[in-house]
């Protein structure tokens, strides 16, 4: 009668406790291992946000750096300014379609195309 009480207990006690310190023993591994990755991106994260704290004073470079628009006039007057200054003769200037946004029209699309005739480079206009 003892054995058979005893191997009750073994089969419906014991053996689901054991099953539980083994799985729990098992989770508390995988969340280890994924306690690891946090940490790695969150030192990632940490290094990362000090290097943007170290370069955002400088952020008013790029600001003076990329124009707001396309501005192909200025760019087209410093062109004839070399050319007036230096013996280069330009021959013609073709600029394709230029694709910029814009708040008030997102998708417009303006060209911009002249040939030179001889003597001096015409006046552009914003087609």
């Amino acid at each position: 009668m003892f054995l058979l009480l005893s191997s009750f207990f073994a089969f419906f006690v014991i053996r689901p406790v054991l099953r539980i310190a083994v799985s729990l023993s098992n989770e508390a591994q995988e969340l280890k291992a994924i306690n690891a990755i946090y940490e790695t991106n969150i030192r990632k994260i940490v290094a990362l946000q000090g290097a943007l704290e170290s370069i955002r004073p400088k952020s008013y470079l790029v600001e003076a750096a990329i124009p707001s628009g396309p501005q192909l006039q200025p760019f087209i007057s410093e062109i004839r300014q070399a050319a007036e200054a230096t013996p280069l003769t330009i021959g013609s200037i073709d600029v394709g379609e230029v694709t910029y946004h814009d708040d008030s029209d997102k998708n417009k699309k303006r060209s911009i195309s002249r040939s030179r005739s001889r003597g001096h480079l015409p006046k552009y206009r914003a087609s």
